[in-house]
């Protein structure tokens, strides 16, 4: 078939578009607009676009939405772009944030004008949008920077759960269809996120005259540069400037796709007219990164034994990591008997005097942070978890402990939230009220990380009156029960606490009683 048909094909029926609507899609227009936001929804006309934003989700377009390639496909406009704005990574993150978006995509235009090709850009997009939504999973759909390895790895670096790069259609028609990008450099960025250890997916379109026999070889391309996800779906000229659709391309035929595409080993492929690349992007987040074992104890545990019992934990988790073996996380949901803890670096000063004719011990730990208290309707959560497994560093992995907390408060109608300086989970954070509802302390040896979080649920909070708690005078502490006037039930919370830790660090629990 020829690359452009000479007449206009009329669209079939089966390609109709649902156009956006309902309260969502206005609240995503909304927060797009205020922060000064450009999206793929809007500016590629995609067909999607009302499903996605009734579900409350989008797909942000980074450095501006002028390209400078012109690519004969692409209805995004060309021409010379913008300096970057430097309040964009800030911007989306909040957005991501305001929206509650679980998994979010972000893309950009060719920015071929900068020396790095907006990689450093990219860069810190990625790392503000995880610090501020640290339970969001993301993509990073990203152009092919000329094929410069290091400015990928600007990129790969950030760790987005899936890094993806289109190849766009085939490789014969490539260079017809494309402006500057080429069909071997996609598939060498494709190679290079796949060696990183990164979920790599691609995308294509049909109907521009490609045949049979070269989608499945671009299949097997993929296959062979390490991608495991791809998305096939029909071209749809978007204006009268850009190339003509050759051929409207039956859906049995792109089920055909989908199925050939499992078949040779694809781990997820979307096939059908209106897919797009970001088009059920959540889906093509990597499985869960191994199983998560979870411990109840139905008694108070004394806390030297839970100390004991985290340490031969760690020391396992290693020994399996050195082996080579699978990573098996485990999580410990404990109350403990009255007992202050004191971080290696906390100071003796904060165990106020009064406390000598306290029934309560003090122990000197291995954590960071300084003095705390633990008893009865405390929940203490100690996460023993290889965060090379998670693919995650150890500021991520307190953020992501924090998003934990701060979600299961929220069921209890209570706005948790971060303060700056201070780890843990607070109440009217930034404000003279501030209140210290969560703890975290932690250690990590070799990327394994043993203590944990001590959430405040239906605590006697005047144990926290005898020492100043993590080291602050003058911050007050709070529980659950205190916020709401009633107690809440600790096997609730603990149940809530596995969800949310699923969900977050993309685990999946496997019960266990102590």
């Amino acid at each position: 078939m020829p690359l452009a048909a000479t007449t206009r094909i009329p669209k079939p029926e089966w390609l109709k578009i649902r156009l956006p609507q309902g309260e969502t899609s206005t609240e995503v227009s909304r927060v797009v607009a205020q922060h000064r936001l450009h999206t793929i929804c809007t500016g590629g006309l995609c067909p999607n676009r009302g499903e996605c934003w009734e579900r409350g989700t989008a797909t942000f377009m980074l450095g501006g939405d002028i390209c400078t390639r012109a690519c004969k496909f692409c209805h995004v406009k060309t021409g010379r772009p913008a300096p970057l704005d430097p309040e964009e990574p800030a911007n989306i993150a909040r957005s991501v944030q305001l929206l509650q978006l679980k998994h979010v995509v972000l893309t950009s235009v060719d920015r071929d004008d900068l020396g790095d090709l907006g990689a450093a850009h990219w860069a810190q997009v990625i790392r503000a949008v995880k610090e501020r939504n640290p339970g969001t999973t993301m993509e990073a759909l990203i152009p092919d920077f000329q094929g410069r390895k290091e400015l990928v790895n600007l990129v790969v670096a950030t760790r987005p759960e899936v890094i993806s790069h289109n190849i766009e259609t085939v490789r014969r028609l490539s260079a017809q269809v494309r402006s500057r990008a080429t069909y071997e450099t996609s598939i060498a960025v494709l190679r290079q996120v796949a060696a990183s250890g990164l979920v790599a997916k691609s995308g294509m379109m049909l109907g521009l005259g490609e045949t049979p026999a070269e989608v499945l070889q671009a299949m097997d391309d993929l296959l062979q540069a390490g991608c495991t996800v791809m998305t096939i779906g029909q071209y749809l000229q978007p204006s009268k400037s850009n190339i003509a659709v050759a051929e409207y391309v039956a859906p049995e035929v792109f089920e055909g796709y989908r199925r050939a595409g499992k078949a040779k080993g694809f781990a997820h492929i979307e096939s059908a007219p209106l897919v797009r690349s970001s088009y059920r992007a959540e889906r093509h987040v990597a499985a869960p990164r191994g199983p998560l074992q979870v411990k109840r104890y139905p008694q108070p545990l004394a806390y030297r034994e839970a100390w004991q019992q985290q340490q031969a934990l760690l020391e396992q988790l290693k020994r399996e990591k050195q082996a080579g073996a699978a990573a098996a996380h485990h999580l410990l949901l404990v109350e403990h008997p009255h007992v202050y803890t004191l971080g290696r670096n906390g100071s003796a000063a904060n165990l106020l005097a009064a406390a000598s004719g306290v029934q309560a011990e003090l122990i000197r730990v291995d954590r960071g942070g300084d003095i705390t208290y633990h008893g009865p309707g405390q929940l203490v959560a100690y996460p023993i978890f290889c965060l090379d497994a998670l693919g995650i560093g150890i500021k991520d992995y307190v953020h992501r402990l924090e998003e934990v907390v701060m979600r299961v408060v929220a069921r209890y109608g209570l706005q948790g939230q971060r303060m700056d300086g201070a780890t843990g989970v607070w109440i009217d954070a930034g404000t003279p009220a501030a209140r210290k509802i969560c703890a975290i302390g932690i250690r990590c040896s070799q990327s394994v990380t043993m203590h944990g979080f001590a959430l405040n649920v239906n605590t006697d909070l005047s144990y926290f009156n005898l020492i100043n708690p993590c080291g602050f005078a003058d911050r007050g502490v709070t529980s659950i029960a205190k916020e709401t006037g009633k107690e809440a039930p600790l096997e609730e919370v603990k149940a809530l606490v596995v969800r949310h830790i699923e969900e977050v660090f993309g685990l999946q629990a496997q019960a266990g009683e102590a």
